[in-house]
């Protein structure tokens, strides 16, 4: 739980970064992998862990891969055209889609207690999200196209817990990460090229920003996540991970100038109580 909770802290800097990167949005998220890659792997030796996963798990990893990169592609898209706190709470109705998947296709029905306390997380997620305005930065940003990336990126992080979730059963957590991550950072670098976007940063700030979603959210964040998905129920992780768009919504405000008033305070509050009734479940 304490990597769990600590994990969606690190990625709520994730947006403040993005917003600051000197490079195009897709090739921000492939530095993000390509820097993080040398961590991982040395984490994986000083463990003595085997970097490379079971023939029969790297189907799911590949699965969980692409699904990252399309997250993180539709969530830098959604950060572009819409408020921090709109973005990144769009990107967290993931468990709607975490709990469906359980509920159609394994035919697990949720328990009354978790469908309560993710009702009330996703209500207080969505009220904090009704004030949001186009980023300051970006003025005429679609803000509509915006929020429809941002639900594409809760689909496609959906898919990405469910497969890590199932993947962890033949390979353990840093072997997660190490492959999904290689995985997507190829995706997301042809993507970037496809695009033509800018690749290289034109400051020692620009790389600092970088380095800070390479190392904070994506080898603590999404590490210290993946490690708890092999410890807890996607379900429920799903639901911990609004704090994220708490923390990315409250930098907003300090970092970005993207103001929160009572009502925002008032929705945090409620996203925090789902949290924990879903917890005792």
């Amino acid at each position: 739980m304490l990597a769990l909770v600590g994990g969606a802290i690190a990625i709520g800097f994730a947006p403040i970064f993005v917003r600051w990167s000197e490079v195009g949005l897709n090739a921000t998220a492939f530095w993000r992998l390509a820097l993080a890659l040398p961590a991982l792997w040395l984490l994986s030796r000083r463990t003595g862990s085997q970097p490379l996963v079971p023939v029969n798990g790297r189907g799911l990893l590949a699965v969980a891969g692409l699904c990252f990169a399309l997250d993180l592609i539709f969530w830098h898209a959604s950060i572009a055209l819409t408020s921090v706190a709109n973005a990144t709470l769009l990107a967290n109705l993931t468990p709607i889609f975490v709990v469906l998947f359980y509920w159609l296709v394994m035919r697990q029905r949720p328990t009354l207690r978790f469908s309560a306390g993710a009702a009330l997380a996703l209500a207080g997620a969505a009220g904090l999200a009704l004030g949001s305005r186009p980023p300051a930065g970006n003025p005429g940003g679609n803000v509509l196209l915006g929020d429809l990336y941002g639900v594409i990126t809760a689909l496609a992080y959906a898919g990405y817990l469910l497969a890590a979730e199932r993947a962890r059963t033949t390979g353990n957590a840093l072997q997660v990460t190490l492959a999904s991550t290689a995985v997507a950072m190829l995706i997301t670098g042809a993507v970037a090229l496809y695009f033509g976007e800018n690749f290289w940063p034109a400051s020692g700030s620009g790389w600092a920003v970088l380095l800070g979603l390479a190392l904070l959210v994506h080898v603590i964040g999404q590490g210290g996540i993946i490690w708890a998905l092999g410890q807890l129920p996607a379900s429920l992780s799903s639901v911990v991970i609004l704090i994220q768009p708490v923390v990315a919504a409250g930098l907003g405000w300090l970092w970005l100038g993207e103001g929160l008033g009572l009502l925002d305070a008032l929705c945090a509050t409620l996203v925090l109580t789902g949290v924990l009734i879903a917890r005792r479940q």
